[in-house]
């Protein structure tokens, strides 16, 4: 898996259009070295995720979608990506970047922080029904940090966001099963 920030900063999607006409070159480069190239939804200054990724896919209908759950939700997309039909045709949702969103993407410092879930607000137990509703068969990754003070590994926090995340997971397979008659 390849993840394609198709558009990024400092300009954003400013220059989305320029980059679209690679995209088929990008896709058919990956495929060739036997990999799946997926659009990241990523922060956007001009539109929003969604519909960038899908002038994306009306440009190569070859285009997978790595979705980013804190992205999304600062876009205010995160129930909209579940509800969006045409993002799920074709199993064209290939990944899921998993970070925790409470409406800052930085410290008071201005230094990029990468919330695990639990650490903010998205309701991942709802999230993670909704992909199962939509038979999301691919790949999710926690995408955070594990780098404490220290400058060192932070194995204690990387284990519980990853246990944590296996919680999540399985509270929304839970809240999935049919209820007892």
């Amino acid at each position: 898996m390849l993840v394609l920030h198709l558009w990024g900063m400092p300009e954003s999607d400013n220059y989305l259009e320029r980059n679209l006409e690679l995209l088929g070159a990008c896709i058919t480069l990956a495929a060739d070295a036997g990999m799946v190239l997926a659009v990241e939804t990523i922060p956007c200054d001009l539109a929003d995720p969604l519909t960038n990724v899908r002038r994306a896919i009306a440009r190569d209908e070859r285009t997978q979608v790595a979705l980013d759950t804190e992205f999304l939700a600062y876009h205010g997309q995160l129930e909209g990506v579940l509800a969006a039909d045409w993002l799920w045709q074709s199993e064209r949702v290939s990944h899921v970047h998993i970070k925790d969103y409470d409406g800052q993407m930085t410290d008071a410092d201005q230094h990029r922080r990468y919330l695990h879930p639990g650490e903010g607000k998205i309701d991942f137990v709802a999230f993670f029904a909704g992909l199962a509703r939509r038979g999301f068969a691919g790949n999710i990754s926690l995408e955070a940090t594990a780098i404490g003070p220290a400058l060192m590994v932070d194995l204690p926090r990387l284990q519980s966001g990853l246990g944590n995340l296996r919680k999540l997971v399985a509270q929304a397979r839970e809240a999935l099963k049919p209820a007892a008659e």
